[in-house]
């Protein structure tokens, strides 16, 4: 019989360097929380762990001890994590089934017999690990591990052979197969029901398939009358994909909504148990990153929970009332998860989103954002302190450019309060940001961003250095692109994408009605910048329809004669 866990001792020498040396303290009270089940203690230690395969000075390894414990939380943690079930140095030859079955665990047994484990193997007195637990009496250990049979030694059965035009076993069926095959409850009534389940999972194995279409042909009213039949929201097909990760992979928006409003876990079905699928999958996500889905990089690196901006809709310390009201949470989180970083755009956010009463508190809270994610020993991210701080930087801008046009309107009045719309500042702030120079480049907009890089509290962090060299290089790039690409990241190919000539969003869908030369976002979009464009407007039309006549011309005349000739062969 084996050693204790909890007497079970630890050697320093076993490792031969100091820093494996160091870990010895957190591997003897990672033991000591698995012995005691303490599930959030042994949790935390995992994450820390730097060597899953750990072995101590009797050849234990953690995987056999958890084993030993009976404790299938933590073994499936090592399972998940890479531990090895055939990694054997135990001085009895004792495997972590031989452990699971002396803890008397039919649940263990299981996941290591899933998990690839040779139920065959002997100790030092040629015992196997279902004659072990018979030696304790642990008899359902006996029937689990004697009655286990493969998935992969069921796979034949999903196969058509020889004059089959079908197989017996439907693929999509194997998993219920198994677990049918191996219960060890031999009982006519429990065989009965279990079939029964199966074949319940059989019919509704139809109308995901069905749902499925649906979700890929992005048809609506299809997918929707069928999630109100769906008996099981977070089905999981063999291969580990849930319904919510399939609607996810199609790009299916309406889908993936209705499936979080039937409160689907996001972690749902995230755990793949096919290795082939697996690499199915990482293959896709890298073809996908090779495509370019640039935007969709920029969408995951600049977002922040809600819960982490609830702390500023809070009064802290001397504080009377928080920086940000409770109400404007949702606002304010949208605010600053926004990926185009463009002043126009940041300006008409806070206008749209009911910021503009609160500009102070927004720069203020902004300015504590960016303090606080450069103060972090742990995970601190340069690229959203500095977002931060560009962001506080540009309503700043604001807060000033409303200060000129009170004074600029109150000297207007006579010194009395001025009778304007209080947002109209915000297109005098636009015009300022979209005025072009001789030759056709933003000054406003150069001279702000370069003050807002010189004006970044921390002058060592990495991204303070690339958008200094970018800035200070020949022939720099614009610092609206230079700001961009250091905050969302380079792309990888030729930018080719169009963007709003006002706001700078992507693929706009709206053109100048007369020149069709520059795009919009909306009606408002070409309203604020039409100041601009109408110096420009006939010139362009008058370029395009140069270009337009000169690709006519370029095709030559056409040869009637050769014409005539080609159609009386065709009617020949």
């Amino acid at each position: 019989m084996p050693k204790s866990i909890k007497n079970t001792e630890i050697n320093p020498t076993r490792y031969g360097s100091v820093q494996q040396e160091l870990q010895l303290d957190d591997i003897q009270l990672l033991l000591e929380r698995i012995a005691k089940n303490d599930k959030s203690g042994f949790t935390q230690l995992f994450s820390q762990l730097k060597d899953v395969n750990f072995v101590d000075d009797t050849g234990m390894s953690l995987l056999a001890c958890a084993s030993f414990k009976g404790n299938k939380e933590a073994v499936q943690i090592l399972l998940d994590m890479g531990a090895d079930v055939h990694l054997n140095q135990h001085g009895a030859d004792y495997t972590p089934l031989h452990f699971a079955a002396l803890s008397g665990s039919t649940d263990v047994c299981r996941q290591l017999l899933d998990a690839g484990i040779n139920p065959s193997s002997i100790n030092s007195v040629s015992r196997t690990a279902s004659q072990m637990a018979a030696f304790v009496g642990n008899h359902a250990c006996v029937e689990t591990i004697n009655n286990y049979i493969t998935r992969s030694g069921l796979e034949y059965y999903t196969q058509a052979h020889g004059q089959q035009t079908e197989p017996l076993i439907p693929p999509a069926l194997l998993s219920a197969f198994h677990t049918f095959v191996i219960e060890i409850n031999l009982h006519p009534v429990r065989i009965a029901l279990n079939a029964q389940s199966s074949y319940s999972k059989s019919s509704q194995l139809d109308d995901i398939q069905l749902l499925l279409e649906r979700i890929a042909k992005n048809d609506k009213s299809g997918f929707t009358q069928l999630f109100s039949q769906l008996k099981d929201v977070n089905f999981v097909d063999d291969t580990g994909m849930s319904l919510l990760a399939c609607a996810s992979f199609k790009g299916n928006k309406e889908a993936v909504q209705i499936l979080l409003d039937m409160r689907v876990p996001p972690a749902a079905g995230c755990r793949h148990q096919s290795e082939q699928h697996q690499q199915r999958l990482a293959h896709r996500l890298t073809d996908g990153r090779l495509r370019g889905n640039h935007a969709c990089v920029e969408t995951i690196n600049n977002y922040i929970t809600r819960s982490g901006l609830e702390y500023y809709t809070q009064a802290h310390g001397q504080q009377t009332e928080p920086l940000i009201p409770p109400a404007l949470l949702s606002a304010f989180h949208t605010f600053v998860i926004e990926i185009n970083l463009h002043p126009v755009r940041i300006a008409l956010n806070a206008q749209s989103l009911g910021l503009l009463r609160i500009l102070s508190n927004l720069r203020k809270t902004l300015a504590l954002m960016c303090e606080k994610e450069m103060q972090k020993t742990h995970d601190m991210n340069e690229l959203l302190a500095f977002k931060f701080h560009y962001q506080g930087w540009i309503v700043a801008e604001l807060i000033r450019c409303e200060e000129q046009f009170k004074a600029q309107h109150k000297e207007k009045t006579g010194g009395g309060e001025p009778e304007v719309n209080k947002n109209d500042f915000i297109e005098l702030f636009v015009k300022r940001v979209l005025k072009e120079n001789e030759q056709g480049q933003l000054d406003y907009v150069e001279y702000t961003l370069r003050e807002c890089a010189r004006e970044f509290p921390v002058r060592e962090c990495t991204i303070f250095r690339q958008i200094a060299t970018q800035f200070g290089g020949k022939d720099a790039p614009p610092a609206l692109v230079i700001l961009r690409n250091a905050i969302n990241g380079m792309r990888g190919f030729v930018d080719e994408t169009s963007y709003c000539s006002t706001c700078g969003q992507e693929k706009p869908d709206k053109k100048c009605s007369k020149c069709k030369a520059v795009q919009y976002c909306d009606r408002e979009c070409q309203r604020l910048h039409w100041f601009m464009h109408k110096k420009s407007c006939a010139r362009l039309l008058a370029a395009s329809l140069a270009g337009a006549t000169t690709q006519v011309q370029s095709k030559g005349p056409i040869d009637t004669s050769e014409l005539q000739e080609q159609l009386s062969k065709l009617s020949a």
